[in-house]
């Protein structure tokens, strides 16, 4: 999330620049644990402080030079159930918002049903990067898709190439090779992957599964390394050691 916001600011920065220029707003995990931000952050809120969103949203209120808001939602990121806190923000803000949904997740109950509705209310429109995700919206949270738009989140086009040149530089040579990559939590569900390898690798003996990336910060913060090491004990209860890898890759935030 903060390397896709990073690339947004920094893209309509070379794009509009210097007619416009972006600021942040940055999130907190908590009170006292702040990070060392450039001056491109303007304020600062504390994920579980709700006085910190109304605040927030009056000193966005307050500056002429702020334009739109465009506000970059995932389910943890805010604080209150299922995010509700953002709502405190909204509600005040007097300046135009937009807001980009990272998730869509299908059959919400009623308290994430009414916090996405009301999110849409105080808002001028939702983006998101799927037309599934745009379908959701309409079919189960029952939103209006006239103001909901699709923007592909994908990588910029380059020519087709095989893959067997980059395969034999990191020694994967004739490797079936599967992979996931992000930041690891047990939201994830890898363990079903992994548990579904052995008839697979019974087939296919050149399968190679690739989990790459580190554990969620959050996640590191309550639970320490136990999902990667639940993970880890499996590959080797099953007998996958040769088929399945970790890689550390760390984010460029």
């Amino acid at each position: 999330m903060a390397t896709f916001t990073a690339d947004l600011a920094n893209s309509v920065d070379q794009m509009f620049g210097p007619f416009i220029e972006s600021k942040i707003v940055a999130m907190n995990t908590n009170d006292i644990s702040h990070l060392l931000y450039s001056d491109k952050v303007i304020f600062q809120i504390s994920q579980p402080n709700e006085r910190d969103y109304v605040n927030t949203a009056y000193n966005l209120n307050q500056l002429e030079r702020i334009k739109l808001v465009n506000i970059q939602h995932e389910f943890g990121i805010f604080g209150g159930e299922y995010g509700s806190h953002l709502l405190l923000f909204l509600e005040k803000l007097q300046k135009p918002a937009v807001i980009t949904l990272h998730t869509v997740l299908p059959n919400p109950n009623e308290r994430m049903l009414g916090v996405v509705q009301t999110a849409m209310k105080y808002s001028k429109g939702m983006i998101v990067m799927t037309n599934r995700a745009k379908e959701l919206l309409k079919s189960d949270y029952g939103l209006d898709q006239n103001h909901i738009q699709v923007i592909p989140h994908g990588i910029h086009h380059v020519p087709y190439r095989t893959s067997e040149n980059a395969k034999s530089s990191l020694g994967f040579s004739g490797r079936l090779v599967l992979s996931t990559f992000g930041l690891l939590n047990s939201g994830k569900g890898i363990e079903y992957v992994i548990e579904s390898l052995p008839p697979v690798v019974e087939k296919f003996t050149n399968v190679l599964f690739l989990v790459i990336g580190v554990t969620h910060p959050v996640v590191l913060k309550q639970e320490g390394e136990n999902y990667r090491n639940f993970l880890i004990n499996k590959v080797y209860e099953l007998g996958l050691s040769d088929h399945v890898l970790f890689y550390f890759i760390f984010p460029l935030l």
